[in-house]
């Protein structure tokens, strides 16, 4: 019998994998808040003197962008006990943004 079987078959069980999400995505959330904390305060550890203008955002504040949006992406998940399709959203920005921070990075 599946979990999903078990859950139609015991209101409790529904209850009990509902919780187990809703845990799981809140240690996500609050793990991805942690170290978004710790990027925006300490910094990310990348030092590149010469960057200016956009190029400097991008490098100082890309990794923290990034992170905040997962954060949000675990909250929502958390929140409504599923990953769906808010939370895949925000995640997709998130890769992107991630993506195009490398690609300005690299330039």
């Amino acid at each position: 019998m599946t979990g999903t079987q078990s859950a139609r078959r015991n209101p409790l069980a529904a209850a009990s994998t509902e919780h187990r999400f809703r845990r799981r995505y809140g240690i996500a959330a609050a793990s991805t808040l942690a170290v978004t904390i710790l990027f925006a305060t300490i910094g990310n550890g990348v030092d590149v003197p010469e960057a200016t203008g956009l190029r400097h955002l991008v490098i100082t504040f890309g990794h923290t962008l990034v992170l905040g949006l997962l954060t949000v992406a675990f909250l929502i998940a958390a929140i409504r006990q599923r990953w769906n399709r808010t939370s895949q959203a925000v995640a997709v920005v998130a890769a992107l943004a991630g993506v195009v921070g490398h690609c300005r990075r690299d330039h």
